[in-house]
């Protein structure tokens, strides 16, 4: 049975789908990898080397029941992982399914007996249908956040959704923890190392090694290459190769 990780945040943009692809490109070295494009931006299919809008079955059309996940599975050029990706029509396809009794339930299904290892869901960045779903489908869901007091009011909102989906659909999701992610260094201020320090006073021992902030992210996906294979050595993927020991020691993984 595969172990399924939702990647979610409740508004911003944190390092969600970083995280996502990053992780992938980590545990695919030794393990089967399937990377799921819950987010309409389709920014993990563009970064994992398909253009969104030239895919021809989506996420969207699994949930909908419109094609079955092996037709909506893709390979890629990084090894271990494969793709189920988005576009835009995800959209559309979550406004439909809104209609749909049983809705959160449909990826569940979809995922039931995939063939792999780990599955990596990346979530849109708000607490919506496609969000939901998620953690429905989900042993375990990590969150992102950049530490400033903005990001960071968005953890409680998703202890809560978490909360309501352990109560109503998933009793065995587990909350396994906070990826501060974007972390400028202490020169840039002081009111970073602050929420930094509040973050951990409060939310302890959740928190995973931070993410620091650096050029290679953009240079990655401009290049559709995850970043451990695009800058080995940089600091960036040192961080994420912390976060991934992280989860292996907590049992995750």
């Amino acid at each position: 049975m595969a172990t399924i990780i939702a990647v979610a945040n409740a508004s911003g943009s944190a390092g969600k789908t970083t995280t996502v692809v990053t992780l992938a490109d980590l545990i695919g070295r030794t393990r089967n990898v399937v990377v799921v494009d819950a987010d309409a931006q389709g920014t993990a299919t563009s970064w994992l080397g398909h253009q969104p809008d030239a895919v021809q079955t989506t996420l969207g059309d699994v949930l909908l029941r419109r094609a079955t996940l092996d037709q909506a599975v893709l390979p890629t050029r990084t090894k271990g992982v494969r793709l189920i990706p988005s576009n835009r029509t995800l959209d559309a396809a979550a406004i439909e399914l809104n209609s749909v009794i049983g809705r959160e339930q449909r990826l569940r299904l979809a995922l039931a007996g995939i063939d792999t290892d780990v599955v990596l869901i990346d979530c849109p960045g708000s607490v919506s249908t496609i969000t939901i779903s998620a953690l429905v489908a989900a042993n375990s869901i990590l969150t992102v956040t950049q530490p400033t007091m903005k990001e960071i009011a968005g953890v409680p909102e998703m202890l809560d959704a978490v909360q309501a989906v352990q109560e109503a659909f998933n009793p065995n999701l587990v909350f396994t923890g906070i990826v501060p992610c974007i972390v400028p260094p202490a020169t840039h201020g002081k009111i970073y190392s602050d929420v930094m320090g509040l973050l951990h006073s409060t939310y302890e021992p959740l928190v995973a090694p931070a993410v620091r902030r650096s050029a290679r992210v953009a240079e990655a996906h401009a290049q559709a290459v995850p970043l451990p294979t695009w800058s080995p050595a940089d600091k960036v993927t040192s961080d994420y190769e912390e976060v991934h020991n992280w989860l292996k020691g907590r049992g995750v993984l």
